[in-house]
């Protein structure tokens, strides 16, 4: 039976811009959901964007279509046509890749020439930094993955592969667009757009149209490759109706399988510009559907490169946030779209960015013990895929080794929180009597580090603050205590990892920072001397 409708509302009267965008390298911007489609800005836009800031998940697609990227009679592109919705999503703290739509039925495909022109004149406007968004006095956000030609290895009539297929043909084309936006910033990354025939049919060289591009890929001129992974209990099941379970099916599988069958050679980024679990369609209900949906999730999230342990995944979008269930029974993800109420699908989801918002990824195993592990350097998130054939320590049981400063874990599964355990002096905490065949996330709070060591003569109650938090660039570090908590003092800034990035000594109770050239993310500023030490999270914009 499914659970009773979410009572979460979201219309867009409370949607609420920021004045800067957030890009922080937490798992809540890696994914989100499209599709913006050809610049237009209506309620339907406006509504999106609202609810992607109230699910928490900060990325997205932008689709365009012929007529909108290329003028045929001048020859030349348009990135005009997504003017008004770019600027909409910069004030929403939305990060946005790109999608020129293309399919056989279309018009003819166009020279390497046009799809350089296309490639080069987005590139111009859109890139990060780019001219035109800087006269907008907007900085270090804008398009840095551009993609082409959706699903052609499904959809006919089919597109030419290569030259022995045809004069205007889909490597070509691609070509022509890496080169066009390479002219521009060769740090921009260009993909294929995504393929779906590996995930449906197990086609390993997504129908020759892997095969044909590989040499580009191989060249860097592409950054990797943009799968689409739809699951369900019959066609790509994770368990089917008979309990058999399948880890071939899961993202990082196709990802592995592709990259073997094609021959690429070098380490290439994971992409998924749409990702979901089938509902209502061959006997799965909403609620099963929402169990193997955080599947999903951590699963499109987490992909590794070839070494087994490096982050692939530089996008992972579901589908559909948007659509009810009455217009898309199988994929909808919410029961209301104005005011918005979520299903339970789509209730799962903003559960999985709750959880992960401000998280980055310390550790990925999805080749073997299926856990992730993640931090924001107040507290750590194991993640385990609890699955046969997807961990090699499946079961009912799962051992947590503690940091020092834990004080309590939280246990949570698709549908909340489950269990809450103190942990304070323990080394680890073994879990039993755990439910098989779903994903488990384990949360671990720590004691905050606060004014360690501070003698009982000087009166200290975290003597230090930070402003403004979050920063874009200058930090202001204020000494609220004593003048003896200063003298001897450093600064020091680390990453969610612990990396050093920053020392400096303190010479005053008022002392700046420059974090003008640090990435958007989540660091840890700690202050300290002999008397005391402080630490505080600061988020970078």
């Amino acid at each position: 039976m499914n659970k009773p409708i979410s009572k979460f509302a979201f219309s867009i009267g409370v949607l609420l811009f920021f004045t800067s965008p957030s890009s922080a390298q937490d798992i809540t911007h890696l994914t989100g959901s499209g599709n913006f489609t050809n610049g237009q800005t209506g309620a339907e836009e406006i509504q999106q964007i609202a609810v992607l800031n109230f699910i928490g998940a900060k990325s997205t697609r932008v689709s365009v279509y012929p007529s909108y990227y290329f003028n045929p009679d001048t020859k030349t592109g348009n990135p005009f046509s997504i003017d008004s919705i770019m600027l909409l999503l910069y004030q929403a703290g939305i990060k946005p890749m790109i999608l020129f739509e293309y399919y056989g039925f279309y018009n003819a495909l166009g020279t390497k020439d046009k799809w350089y022109e296309i490639g080069k004149s987005f590139a111009e406007r859109w890139r990060p930094n780019s001219p035109y968004l800087l006269s907008k006095n907007i900085q270090n956000w804008g398009i840095s993955v551009y993609s082409a030609i959706n699903e052609p290895d499904i959809n006919t009539p089919y597109i030419p592969r290569t030259i022995l297929e045809g004069t205007e043909n889909y490597h070509d084309a691609l070509e022509g667009l890496a080169d066009g936006v390479h002219s521009i910033d060769s740090t921009l990354r260009i993909i294929p757009g995504g393929w779906a025939s590996q995930n449906a049919f197990s086609w390993n060289d997504a129908n020759g149209y892997g095969t044909a591009i590989v040499d580009l890929i191989n060249s860097g001129k592409l950054a990797g490759f943009d799968l689409h992974t739809y699951n369900d209990n019959t066609y790509a099941p994770i368990v089917d109706k008979q309990q058999e379970f399948y880890w071939r099916y899961c993202a990082q599988a196709d990802f592995n399988e592709i990259q073997q069958e094609i021959g690429v050679t070098k380490p290439i980024n994971f992409y998924a510009s749409e990702f979901s679990y089938k509902a209502n369609i061959l006997g799965i209900g909403e609620e099963e559907s929402a169990k193997r949906l955080f599947t999903c999730i951590w699963n499109n999230l987490g992909v590794v490169k070839r070494d087994g342990f490096t982050h692939a995944t530089e996008f992972a979008l579901v589908w559909n946030l948007y659509h009810t269930v009455e217009f898309d029974s199988v994929y909808g993800m919410c029961n209301q779209f104005m005011p918005y109420i979520p299903n339970l699908r789509g209730t799962t989801f903003k559960r999985a960015m709750e959880l992960g918002a401000g998280m980055n990824f310390t550790a990925l195993d999805p080749n073997g013990s299926g856990i992730y592990k993640l931090t924001d350097g107040v507290k750590d998130m194991w993640v385990w895929q609890n699955y046969y054939r997807w961990s090699d320590i499946n079961g009912t049981s799962f051992t947590i080794d503690l940091p020092t400063d834990a004080s309590k874990i939280m246990l949570y599964g698709f549908d909340g929180l489950r269990d809450s355990v103190e942990v304070a002096g323990k080394q680890n905490y073994t879990f039993t009597q755990l439910p098989e065949s779903e994903t488990l996330v384990f949360v671990i709070l720590r004691e905050p580090i606060v004014a360690e060591n501070t003698p009982s003569n000087v009166k200290n109650n975290n003597p230090w603050t930070i402003f403004p938090n979050p920063a874009t660039n200058m930090v202001s570090v204020k000494l609220e205590g004593e003048p003896v908590l200063y003298q001897n003092a450093i600064i020091q800034l680390k990453d969610m990892t612990g990396r050093l990035l920053l020392t400096e000594n303190v010479h005053a109770g008022d002392h700046s920072i420059d974090m003008t050239a640090y990435n958007a993310g989540v660091y840890i500023l700690q202050v300290s001397n002999q008397v005391t030490k402080t630490c505080i999270k600061l988020i970078k914009m």
